[in-house]
């Protein structure tokens, strides 16, 4: 990236980093030729905090916390998670996951005159996390996926940027992956709903028992419901399960992009299997594969 700015700028490589503990981005300069302290913190010390704000968007069936805006204690550590970065005519945009929550930041990269850079807010995407679904028999039911602590909403972690296509990737744990075309004209706020979700996971939409488990609930999918005291039991259907992807469906990354068509790697968390997708005018799902040794894999990449 350019650093600094007038005739005097000049350009290297930089390492961005989600600095979960103080709710922040990071920005790094990447020195290859110095071996006892390659990286050099270029961030401006003016850079704000990523989510000053939460949405909360609780479980009907496990309410913990008012829906809707509140604010955000760093302690409570809602705060950037998953990252990525992807140059546009716009200049480098940045995104951001916001931990236990379902809101996306995006974010636009600068560059300031004395060789530091921060960012200035563009845009948040905001994922529904309750969806209305239909079953078999055609009874509507509201699903959202179980909680393992109340407090938490579903929350993605990994995402990508495909520049040549202008299309955001997002990894939403125990929901699936989205697709969201970007562009100039999108206003501040993104309502993103299921229309946007390509790969479902394999426990979407499914019928759940939620049993309380000190303070926590022990959440297991496609069981009979239990007369337990104390149980929740969470109505669901097969009928929008997705076929692959395992539970938490983590990290993401892009083998090729072609205008058109994309080639894309997901890891499949809970059986450890990494999948194969190509995303064109149709998705498609190429084959899966597991790698000896490597097990619960978050982050993913290919290069």
């Amino acid at each position: 990236v350019k650093l600094g700015t007038g005739p005097h700028a000049t350009r290297a490589d930089v390492a961005v980093v989600s600095d979960r503990g103080c709710d922040r981005i990071r920005f790094y300069r990447i020195d290859p030729l110095n071996a006892t302290a390659p990286l050099t913190d270029i961030t401006a010390s003016d850079v704000a905090r990523v989510f000053p704000g939460r949405i909360n968007q609780p479980s009907p069936l496990q309410p913990d916390q008012a829906a809707g805006p509140d604010e955000n204690p760093l302690d409570d550590q809602n705060t950037v998670y998953g990252l990525t970065i992807g140059a546009t005519r716009q200049g480098h945009q940045i995104f951001v996951t916001q931990r236990e929550r379902g809101t996306i930041r995006q974010l636009k990269l600068v560059a300031h005159a004395d060789g530091t850079l921060g960012y200035e807010p563009v845009r948040s995407f905001l994922f529904d996390t309750v969806f209305d679904l239909t079953g078999a028999d055609q009874t509507p039911y509201a699903w959202t996926p179980c909680r393992e602590e109340a407090s938490e909403d579903p929350q993605s972690e990994g995402l990508v940027f495909d520049a040549v296509n202008s299309d955001l990737y997002v990894a939403f744990e125990t929901i699936g992956l989205y697709r969201i075309k970007l562009r100039a004209d999108l206003p501040a706020i993104v309502n993103v709903g299921a229309d946007k979700l390509i790969e479902p996971v394999k426990t979407f939409g499914v019928a759940y028992s939620a049993t309380p488990d000190d303070g926590e609930f022990e959440c297991e999918y496609g069981a009979p419901a239990s007369a337990e005291p104390g149980v929740i039991n969470a109505p669901g259907s097969d009928l929008h399960a997705g076929q692959n992807i395992e539970a938490d469906l983590e990290g993401l990354s892009i083998l090729s992009a072609t205008p058109g068509f994309t080639l894309l790697l997901a890891s499949s968390q809970g059986d450890d299997s990494f999948h194969l997708f190509g995303a064109g005018r149709k998705f498609t799902h190429f084959g899966a594969f597991a790698i000896d040794g490597v097990e619960e894999t978050d982050g993913v990449h290919f290069t």
